[in-house]
């Protein structure tokens, strides 16, 4: 063979393998939607919310692929013998909100249909009612769920992580980005499968983020709500659990100002909380941080805006994402945590300012445990590794 032709042969085959190469790169990365997902669209739930008094009501969300006249039963014991029929809302999604429960008491549960019983909806659940006083309790924080443009997420396995480190999280708090493309009704069905076990026990709570709302064909919220029920507005809300108040805020998109209804409500809101004796921690949680080392951070008007109010009613502690990293603050007497680690790509750069105590490039979720006027926060990646661990005494004893 001449040298031109063993050339020729040898670049052939090097073209060869680099396209094959590439090929299966593409494929590993668009085939990583592939899931369970897809046998069963549109099938998703039970999961837990609170749109009335944690202490004494539960609601139960699900959806079906087909139309069906569906019910929970309930009660104390797998005996259930209390049965309620779902309310219908947007297509095949229904919702029952269960009253008269007791405080503090773990209730089952199953869901059963007139023309099909998905296993999914039909097997046992449990779910525990807040307590109507102070005691010790943990949940669970963590955001941007998201798959990254090739699809890839870790979100899966922060999931089965989270359960495996907290198995009966009282609730769980999403800082918003829960799906890439919000227009898109099967990635709303993987978030769903990926986080079924841990919403069908524990109330799920989210806040609006941006791919949510207005960008990478954004539906301006139409499906999140759809999906999630909340209280007041859903845009903004808050509840009571224990001595501990949650309230979300909508901050879904960076360089805009709060909302002046909003920012009313919110400042009505924090005077509840500081009145009651019952309050003894102000936790808030978010999208678009106002710190953060990365590259979404330090935004002048939410800043502007909202660090006087937070520290002006003694807020302990704040959560968001939208970066994808972890991080810790510290800024005239509040304590915010970036937690935007919850699947998609990591952060590309991450550096730190003169508040940051701590941060980590790395996909995690936090765990916070609260006792009396103690709150620990603990990180964990996703392999459920804690890498950092921090306690807080209350601004409210």
């Amino acid at each position: 063979m001449s040298r031109l032709k063993k050339n020729f042969k040898n670049g052939l085959i090097k073209i060869i393998l680099a396209i094959g190469i590439i090929i299966g790169f593409i494929l590993i990365m668009f085939t990583s939607n592939i899931g369970p997902w897809l046998q069963t669209p549109n099938l998703k739930g039970p999961y837990l919310s609170w749109t009335e008094d944690p202490k004494t009501t539960m609601t139960i969300s699900w959806e079906t692929p087909i139309p069906t006249n569906g019910t929970v039963q309930w009660g104390e014991n797998i005996s259930y013998g209390n049965i309620k029929a779902g309310t219908p809302s947007i297509g095949n999604l229904r919702s029952v909100t269960l009253t008269g429960l007791e405080p503090n008491k773990i209730y089952h549960y199953r869901i059963i249909s007139n023309i099909k019983n998905y296993s999914q909806l039909l097997i046992d659940h449990q779910f525990k009612t807040a307590p109507n006083s102070t005691i010790p309790f943990t949940f669970l924080v963590y955001g941007d769920s998201r798959p990254d443009i090739f699809g890839n997420s870790a979100h899966g396995r922060i999931c089965k992580r989270m359960l495996k480190t907290e198995p009966n999280p009282a609730f769980v708090l999403h800082t918003g980005d829960i799906v890439f493309q919000s227009n898109l009704e099967y990635q709303w069905d993987r978030f769903f499968w990926e986080a079924k076990d841990i919403m069908a026990r524990a109330p799920f709570f989210t806040t609006l983020g941006n791919h949510e709302y207005n960008e990478y064909s954004g539906d301006n919220g139409k499906h999140y709500f759809n999906f999630f029920n909340y209280p007041n507005n859903e845009w903004y809300y808050s509840f009571n659990y224990s001595n501990v108040h949650i309230i979300c805020l909508n901050l879904s998109v960076s360089n805009v100002h709060i909302s002046s209804a909003q920012k009313a409500w919110l400042i009505n809101d924090l005077n509840k909380a500081n009145s009651s004796s019952k309050i003894n921690w102000i936790i808030i949680f978010f999208h678009v941080p106002l710190y953060s080392s990365g590259g979404y951070g330090d935004d002048p008007y939410e800043i502007q805006d909202l660090q006087p109010i937070f520290t002006q009613y003694k807020v302990d502690l704040v959560f968001s994402g939208h970066d994808h990293q972890y991080e810790r603050i510290f800024v005239d007497g509040v304590q915010y945590v970036v937690t935007g680690g919850g699947g998609s790509e990591n952060e590309v750069y991450i550096g730190s300012e003169a508040g940051t105590q701590y941060s980590e490039n790395i996909h995690q979720f936090c765990s916070v445990e609260v006792n009396n006027l103690t709150l620990t926060v603990k990180a964990y990646t996703s392999l459920g590794i804690l890498f950092d661990q921090f306690t807080l005494n209350s601004n409210h004893p």
